[in-house]
């Protein structure tokens, strides 16, 4: 699909400076990290020895790519069963050949023999859960209804995570009132409420989605606890309660619960009703097995001020799951604002990301960040995509020439007032010489230039895009320029021409023209026109981009910042901003290393075009 082409470019560059030899296996690690989205396993991989496989699964690991690391090796075992080197590295992981991997090697390669899985793992060992709880499995059903009423009937009572004693100083800090009103979200069939109770806090209502844990909790304590409340209610409405109704609401896990359903519009509706109930000055109590579930809580339709404790800070800590987490956050007075101002957007993108993430294989490793961070791309994007085929171009002047026809204005990744201190540091002077690279129909270049850099200059290769840009500007901004060229060929300009060029999405679109010529030459050509000392203020939604700036024909001091989208969706994309300041021996190094590099990057792209 081409929505993820540009995953083959972001390891190339590994390549570039060792021998041919080398770079054939960065070639195969990128067609393998290709084949995790578009299927299971790639013709040519099967034909590959087993230390390609073995050099994969390193390059994921180092990545951060644990479920692709786990992949490669079981794909590898399926087409080398004997290899001792995979079954040494899949003995370290502790698991077995998947099934569907033998059978993709042979229904791909029909002429080669069956192979068998190897050993089933070691006693005790097993896939990680995908769910929130290790010890059941999962695919999804923990953010499904009826799973919990069926657990609920056969179970008296679960503590989840962690019990009353450990986060009972994290809840006296939370409510030193214990007149406090507190809501226990998602309460299950745990015996926390009872505790805190019976500890004094018996102002607490508890709520689950589940009728046969509220009906087995309130028959627990109706003549015990008399002024608990127990009420049946769906965590991503709480409709039952007011406005600035708590001074605290509890979460054990809910959240992870919820986040299992694989559906982004339910985290979004059920953090903005947690916000809705709480006072400003109240607090949010989430304790969750799963760490980056906190990044949740930076959505921009919230305002936290937040504490990460993790429990074996505790008095007493569950040692095997050193994971989990409390979070207690706080509810800060710009939150209201915050929620009636953006709520609307976060839904729309959170129901493009459900939709996005739809159109990937299930068979696809959905847990890989790369993956994931292009399914938000697409989300933050505002074109409709109803099928893998309506997937928009971005490497096409085509596709952004129809674009913009239609459209009168996009704004990419980020506003101006989120990049203005990181412009300000990059051109001090204000008469410095800006180059805006792809400017689309951004509205930047016209903030700039009303905040008084008056030497900016815009290049597009969308003659559609320029032809607005001008009619926008050409009497309301006489100093500004704006012009029609390729980006990998900015020969209009000199070298050293600029003190500033920047880059607001457009190294993340040519990358996804699949072309590595492409993407070396315009590194090449942004090098050029920048002067000693100039800066190269690069803004992408891959967070891997910022690799290619280690090319061998470039010489950059790169420091990395990373921001929040133009639609408040920075966190989960992972958007960053990379200031790169050219070095003193950037022109030098460009002569030597580009003829070099512009060859070896056009033998890939041949190598690449014949298979297809």
């Amino acid at each position: 699909p081409t929505f993820v082409s540009h995953l083959q470019l972001h390891r190339v560059n590994v390549g570039f400076a060792v021998p041919d030899s080398t770079l054939q296996a960065s070639v195969g690690s990128s067609r393998f990290v290709f084949a995790l989205v578009g299927g299971p396993i790639l013709a040519p991989m099967a034909c590959m020895g087993d230390q390609y496989y073995a050099t994969a699964h390193a390059d994921f690991k180092a990545m951060g790519c644990d479920g692709a690391a786990v992949q490669v090796l079981q794909e590898g075992l399926a087409a080398h069963p004997s290899s001792d080197l995979l079954r040494k590295l899949a003995g370290v992981a502790g698991f077995a050949v998947l099934p569907r991997a033998v059978e993709a090697v042979a229904a791909i390669e029909p002429g080669q023999p069956q192979v068998r899985p190897p050993a089933a793992p070691p006693e005790g060992r097993r896939l990680p859960s995908a769910g929130p709880e290790a010890g059941h499995s999962s695919d999804h059903a923990f953010g499904d209804k009826s799973y919990w009423d069926n657990r609920f009937s056969a179970e008296e009572t679960d503590e989840w995570i962690s019990d009353y004693s450990e986060l009972r100083d994290l809840i006296a800090r939370a409510c030193p009132d214990k007149a406090s009103r507190i809501l226990n979200l998602g309460c299950g069939i745990s015996r926390i409420c009872e505790k805190m109770y019976d500890d004094g806090y018996e102002n607490i209502v508890n709520v689950d989605i589940s009728p046969v844990a509220i009906d087995k909790m309130r028959g627990r304590n109706e003549q015990h606890r008399p002024r608990m409340e127990w009420h049946v209610a769906d965590a991503t409405t709480l409709s039952f309660f007011g406005d600035g109704s708590f001074d605290m609401v509890l979460d054990k896990s809910t959240l992870d619960a919820i986040s299992c359903a694989m559906q982004t519009t339910l985290v979004v509706q059920m953090l903005a009703a947690v916000s809705r109930i709480l006072k400003v000055g109240g607090s949010y109590l989430l304790v969750t097995l799963d760490p980056t579930n906190t990044d949740f809580l930076t959505m921009p339709h919230l305002a936290y001020d937040v504490e990460n404790v993790s429990l074996s800070d505790l008095p007493r800590n569950l040692r095997a799951k050193s994971n989990h987490r409390a979070c207690l956050c706080n509810k800060l007075p710009a939150a209201e604002g915050n929620l009636k101002a953006k709520l609307p957007g976060m839904l729309a993108w959170a129901t493009r990301f459900d939709q996005c993430q739809r159109l990937v294989p299930k068979q696809s490793e959905m847990g890989t960040p790369i993956v994931q961070q292009l399914l938000m791309m697409l989300a933050a994007d505002s074109c409709a995509v109803s099928s893998v085929e309506d997937l928009p171009s971005y490497g096409e002047c085509a596709y952004w020439d129809r674009r913009f026809s239609e459209e009168g204005h996009y704004e990419w990744i980020a506003e101006y007032s989120e990049l203005q201190a990181l412009i300000a540091r990059a051109c001090p002077e204000k008469t410095s010489r800006i180059l805006m690279l792809g400017s689309g129909t951004s509205r930047l270049p016209e903030q700039l230039y009303d905040d008084g850099y008056r030497e900016v200059v815009n290049v597009d290769i969308s003659q559609v895009a320029i032809d607005k840009m001008k009619s926008r500007n050409d009497q309301l901004r006489s100093g500004m320029e704006s012009h029609v060229a390729s980006v990998a060929d900015l020969s209009r300009f000199g070298d050293g021409h600029f003190d500033l060029v920047i880059d607001k999405g457009t190294l993340d679109s040519v990358a996804c023209a699949r072309q590595n010529l492409l993407v070396v030459d315009m590194l090449a050509e942004v090098s050029r026109v920048l002067k000693e000392g100039g800066a190269y203020l690069l803004v992408t939604v891959d967070p891997t981009n910022p690799d290619f700036l280690k090319m061998p024909h470039l010489s950059f001091d790169v420091e990395t910042v990373p921001i929040h989208g133009a639609l408040g969706m920075g966190l989960f994309m992972k958007h960053c901003a990379c200031l790169c300041r050219c070095r003193p021996n950037a022109g030098e190094v460009l002569r030597r290393e580009l003829p070099r590099l512009r060859e070896a990057s056009a033998r890939l792209d041949e190598e690449e075009s014949r298979r297809g």
